[in-house]
């Protein structure tokens, strides 16, 4: 189902897919190099979870951050496992934008829609340990509505992002039917042809 026909109002889904891609494949090349630096400050990532496990209010969340800080190597490898996966997605993303190719598209459409939800879920939380550890209510505010709009537009994108290969297939379709039809006027075209052709030879051995 094609949600929407142009990309933020002014791009066409074609090249706003791309720039998506794009977007996103620098954000996991981010997240990667990033991830990859951690791994030599380990110990410094230990002492900076035991500060937040000891002296922050972190509501359902301790349990979490006692587990990664058992051991944050692992996690740090999930994360740029993941994040490699991901870059390679955003790569056949962009091939297949550039190319009208659906198959290649799917697999980012749902590894994004999995990304966004996992953000929103993590901002909800981050707001959540805000609040328990802060009695600016301002800021909190801010925060949220910050949150919102940031989380607004990453689904506005998903929502371009997904409606490409609705679109690339509906116009394949379209295509198809104009073909066959097409093809059916040729036939019915040549029937008549022949029908004519037919009564005039009968006319003639008459």
């Amino acid at each position: 189902m094609v949600l929407v026909y142009s990309c933020c109002f002014w791009f066409s889904l074609r090249l706003g897919g791309i720039i998506i891609g794009v977007l996103s494949l620098i954000q996991a090349i981010i997240v990667l190099v990033l991830c990859s630096i951690a791994y030599g400050y380990t110990d410094d990532i230990k002492e900076t979870l035991t500060h937040w496990i000891n002296d922050m209010e972190l509501v359902y969340t301790e349990p979490v951050f006692e587990t990664i800080l058992a051991d944050p190597n692992k996690y740090l490898t999930v994360t740029i496992t993941l994040m490699t996966i991901y870059i390679v997605l955003c790569g056949l993303y962009i091939y297949g934008a550039y190319y009208c190719m659906v198959t290649l598209m799917l697999g980012f459409v749902v590894a994004e829609l999995a990304r966004l939800l996992a953000l929103a879920a993590l901002l909800t939380t981050w707001l959540v340990v805000a609040k328990e550890n802060s009695m600016d209510i301002g800021q909190l505010i801010g925060a949220s509505v910050l949150s919102g709009f940031l989380l607004l537009g990453m689904w506005y994108l998903w929502v371009c992002s997904c409606s490409l290969p609705a679109l690339v297939q509906l116009t394949e379709r379209e295509e198809q039917a104009e073909s066959l039809a097409r093809l059916r006027r040729l036939l019915q075209q040549e029937a008549g042809q022949r029908e004519m052709y037919g009564a005039d030879v009968t006319h003639y051995l008459r």
